[in-house]
């Protein structure tokens, strides 16, 4: 059964990338987002950078669309927590019989935790940049 990760990431803007930039509300960013999705020992399977100001779960439906282009045989995919919802939920298992399963912080924690797969997706942004 294979297993993914997904998660979103919002960067800076550069004068040249005006036209396709938008401000991250949650962040306070002014840029783009960039939605990964990657293998669970953290090798990279689908990019999608868009607008910041696009809302992650109409951006998740195009990156989960694309990662089925790719493969039939995923069977689980862990996302953060800009991927919640009911709607998008049942959205993946309707449409890619596909469970979608977001990774949340513990309650009454604050401050940095690291949260189980949510790492490995936060480690292949760390090799991008």
């Amino acid at each position: 059964m294979d297993r993914k990760s997904n998660t979103r990431k919002s960067v800076k803007g550069t004068p040249e990338s005006f036209i396709d930039s938008g401000f991250d509300g949650g962040k306070l960013v002014k840029g783009r987002k960039r939605h990964i999705v990657v293998y669970t020992i953290g090798c990279l399977l689908v990019v999608w950078v868009h607008a910041a100001n696009m809302f992650d779960g109409k951006a998740a439906r195009q990156v989960i669309t694309n990662l089925f282009l790719l493969s039939h045989t995923v069977k689980m995919i862990w996302a953060d927590c800009g991927y919640s919802g009911a709607e998008l939920l049942n959205w993946v298992f309707l449409h890619f019989k596909c469970d979608l399963t977001v990774v949340k912080k513990k309650k009454g924690t604050q401050g940095f935790q690291i949260l189980p797969r949510r790492w490995v997706v936060e480690r292949t942004f760390v090799w991008l940049g």
